[in-house]
């Protein structure tokens, strides 16, 4: 996450409100930002709400390894954000195999299929966002599947040779050359799923 204000941190900050008010027990893990942000801040102390009293663990930057290490013990990647165009953090948790909800906004519902390769929500909903994750947390086999159907999906969404296929094949179609069947077809199709 980034120190933009439409990224969503005050549904995170609401959602584990409610999580901690049912009792469920979690950390909440943000990579990107430290608690020392303004953002961070601003958040913060307009909801009058201390992100360590939430379980709200904030990592700062962090590198590429140390990125897929949280997403490959993490039990869901949230994406929070107002605005989002097709979001790379959506597409590298898929392709992690780390379950997404993801705000239904943006290229986000062209990546994520609700209930079959991740869950969305509406934007800002924070209550939708903390009761998701707390009925989720009891399906470990829900997660898992809907999960797996997700990295399927994004694997060969994000597949080099296929994507350089298509690219190739649609270049050779413009310039008269070749006309490959595969060049007007997709990279990605909802038939896939």
């Amino acid at each position: 996450m980034n120190e933009d204000f439409y990224k969503g941190l005050d549904v995170i900050f609401l959602a584990a409100m409610l999580l901690n008010e049912a009792g469920i027990i979690f950390t909440w893990k943000i990579a990107g930002l430290t608690q020392k942000d303004s953002y961070v801040r601003i958040v913060s102390r307009k909801l009058r709400l201390t992100p360590t009293n939430l379980n709200i663990q904030f990592l700062g930057k962090i590198d590429s390894s140390a990125l897929a290490g949280l997403l490959s013990h993490a039990n869901f990647f949230i994406n929070s954000s107002y605005i989002e165009n097709s979001p790379n953090s959506v597409c590298e948790a898929m392709v992690a195999g780390t379950p997404v909800i993801a705000t239904c906004v943006g290229g986000v519902p062209s990546l994520v299929v609700h209930n079959h390769t991740g869950w969305v929500i509406q934007e800002g909903d924070y209550t939708m966002l903390a009761g998701l994750i707390a009925s989720l947390a009891d399906s470990p086999e829900i997660t898992t599947s809907v999960a797996a159907k997700g990295k399927g999906i994004a694997r060969k969404r994000h597949d080099p040779d296929r994507i350089a296929e298509k690219l190739i094949g649609n270049y050779n179609l413009v310039l008269g050359r070749t006309s490959q069947k595969t060049a007007h077809e997709p990279v990605y199709r909802t038939s896939d799923i």
